[in-house]
């Protein structure tokens, strides 16, 4: 189960779910490690490489910022999220 610590922005979360199912499902990785994965990529990604992957997953949402800016880079849009299960 992944579940949050505080209220979570629902664009952060939708993008954050897709890598997470992208790692899980595609690529093979453990629970746990996909979600971790997906935090960290979600807050190192940059506008550019973040509309990429929207696309790529047929994801509509609001992305800001110009090109190169790490949109979700602060804790509060990808550190909430936890992973309790087996």
């Amino acid at each position: 189960m992944i579940s949050t610590l505080w209220p979570v922005n629902d664009d952060a979360t939708a993008i954050l779910m897709a890598r997470f199912y992208h790692n899980h499902l595609t690529l093979g990785l453990p629970p746990a490690q996909a979600l971790h994965g997906a935090q960290l990529w979600l807050r190192d990604s940059t506008t550019t490489e973040l509309a990429a992957f929207l696309t790529e997953c047929g994801i509509v949402v609001t992305v800001p910022e110009g090109p190169d800016q790490r949109p979700f880079n602060e804790p509060y849009f990808w550190a909430a999220f936890q992973f309790t299960g087996a």
